[in-house]
């Protein structure tokens, strides 16, 4: 059984949307048995965001000085803990050269061990209007589904530019859009096989998150796109993405036999 994460989450300054603090995170992955745990906040900064959520920052300058602070409140709890702990980031990434530019100069000052790239988020093909996925479950953009398929075509690409980046350690929840049902047809076969490919390519490890069998009745990705991965070769990581203590290792057994099952043996781990 895999005895790390690197995806957790916390309530750190009453900004970010964990439900733990960083002590709790820490002190119980002592008590299930882990042998390190990495915290990985969301950086979602984007000039474009909205204020739907007080983790979703507009200014680059106030959103890394947030940052810097959660970094460090991790290193001092990990003092106090007979536990490797580990500083990460779940990135939003953006394919703008705007938004590449203004991330490329802020994160070489942030302390950190790993990035972790993402993408919760619905775009046009230009960036120039974004929307957090969740968000539009909660306000949604009056759009048609020609328009809609637009977007979810965006969310596709914009991760597959997110691996050939090189920014990132690894590739958190690759069919997260899953959640809202959407791509779940054949005719996104093409999209995924593509971020398959740039896996492959780049050697980048993705996560199977465990969390999608609480929010989506299947985990991050599905079968068939871990099916594909380890035909590729792509290192895998477990993941459980947990937003509270209750959350840490869930499902980690079932984790282990589905890889079992597919002979699985390409593992990551820093």
């Amino acid at each position: 059984m895999q005895k790390f994460s690197y995806h957790c989450h916390t309530n750190s300054f009453d900004i970010f949307d964990g439900r733990s603090t960083t002590k709790e995170m820490i002190e119980n992955a002592v008590k299930i048995g882990f042998t390190e745990i990495g915290i990985s906040n969301h950086v979602c900064c984007n000039a474009l965001c909205s204020n739907y959520h007080p983790m979703f920052f507009q200014d680059f300058n106030k959103a890394f000085s947030m940052y810097s602070k959660v970094s460090d409140e991790i290193r001092r709890e990990a003092e106090n803990h007979n536990i490797k702990v580990l500083v990460g980031f779940e990135v939003d990434f953006f394919a703008s050269a705007e938004w590449r530019r203004n991330f490329e100069k802020h994160v070489k000052n942030l302390d950190y061990d790993y990035l972790i790239g993402t993408t919760h988020f619905l775009s046009n093909n230009t960036e120039t209007v974004i929307c957090n996925m969740y968000e539009q479950q909660r306000k949604p953009i009056d759009m048609n589904q020609d328009l809609l398929n637009e977007y979810l075509k965006g969310y596709w690409i914009r991760s597959i530019e997110a691996v050939k980046s090189g920014y990132f350690n690894f590739i958190a929840h690759l069919d997260n859009c899953k959640i809202f049902n959407h791509c779940m047809g054949d005719e996104w076969n093409d999209y995924k096989s593509r971020l398959v490919e740039a896996l492959k390519e780049s050697k980048t490890p993705y996560e199977l998150n465990t969390s999608g069998w609480e929010r989506a009745s299947e985990q991050y990705p599905s079968d068939w796109m871990i099916k594909e991965l380890n035909t590729a070769g792509v290192p895998i990581l477990i993941s459980d993405d947990a937003h509270q203590t209750s959350e840490q290792g869930q499902h980690f057994d079932k984790a282990e036999a589905l890889l079992a099952k597919l002979d699985y043996k390409n593992r990551f781990k820093f």
